[in-house]
């Protein structure tokens, strides 16, 4: 995952570093969940479930590359459609289970785990609705395009 990931920020991102701070603060994030509160890692494993998403994208990429979007058209459609899918499934609608079953507990946890909720669900949430609109809509065959294209940077 981590490897076809930074090969696609690399190719597709104006400012690769802020992925990678991206995947540096998420790595702390799950060693303090380990660290402080052991009993809580079924939230960051929860929260692991949103990157489900990025193999679909991957492979995007790679139709992108290869000039799939012009040569195999039904094919890139498809593929853009499941990640538009997968991308709303596990990036928008797991992330707001998450809120649920963590507010539901919330009596029960501790303070550590109470801190890195906190810390990590707007960030979260904020990450993947802005994903939708940079990564997914942009890209996505039948609808209009706006905005700049990812590949080349000219104006749509």
């Amino acid at each position: 995952y981590f490897l076809s990931d930074s090969i696609v920020i690399a190719d597709t991102s104006e400012s690769p570093v802020l992925f990678w701070v991206h995947h540096a603060l998420s790595a702390g994030c799950l060693s303090a969940t380990l660290l402080a509160a052991p009993q809580c890692i079924w939230y960051a494993s929860l929260l692991q479930c949103v990157e489900a998403t990025i193999p679909i994208q991957f492979g995007a990429w790679l139709l992108e590359v290869r000039g799939a979007d012009k040569t195999w058209p039904g094919l890139y459609a498809g593929v853009r459609w499941l990640m538009a899918i997968a991308w709303v499934a596990m990036r928008l609608v797991v992330p707001a289970g998450f809120v649920v079953v963590v507010s539901r507990e919330w009596a029960s946890l501790a303070a550590p785990p109470r801190l890195i909720a906190c810390a990590i669900a707007p960030f979260v949430v904020a990450f993947n609705v802005g994903g939708l609109f940079k990564v997914v809509l942009p890209g996505l065959p039948g609808l209009p395009r706006w905005g700049q294209s990812r590949r080349s940077g000219k104006q749509d």
